[in-house]
Order: structure tokens, then sequence, then C-alpha cells
């Protein structure tokens, strides 16, 4: 599935990646990380509360965000 970023979105997006010297997709990566930990800290979500895992889904995040690291460095 791809998603398309609105304009605020993007530009938040590329301040943050370009502050951090990373990829778009690493910093994206990141920031989904942290906002499944964070949102889903204190709270249950609505609906299907079993079907989401917010520490399997903030793990895998931080995963890709490590390989997106590890492949830069290789194609350089």
């Amino acid at each position: 599935m791809n998603i398309t970023l609105n304009t605020v979105q993007a530009n938040a997006l590329d301040a943050a990646a370009t502050a951090e010297m990373r990829t778009r997709e690493q910093m994206l990566s990141l920031l989904l990380s942290e906002a499944f930990r964070f949102y889903f800290m204190d709270r249950e979500p609505l609906l299907n509360a079993n079907s989401l895992k917010p520490d399997e889904l903030s793990r895998e995040l931080l995963d890709d965000a490590l390989e997106q690291i590890q492949v830069k460095e290789i194609n350089q």
C-alpha cells in the first residue's frame, strides 16, 4: 500500500529527516515507531483491540529504520 503525504506532512518529514541527517524513509519509520509506542501507551484501540499490537509494530518499524542505515552504507 502506498500513501501520498500532503504538503504539510511532506514538509514536516523533510525537515525532520534533514535535521537528523536521515533518509525520508528512515525518518518516517522512526517517527511511526515512536508514534505507535506513545499513542497506544495508555489506551486501547477502539476497534479490534486484540489485532493491533503496538509494541510489535513499533519494533518492526524500528528494524526497518535500522535496515535503511545498512542499505545506505552498502550502497555507498
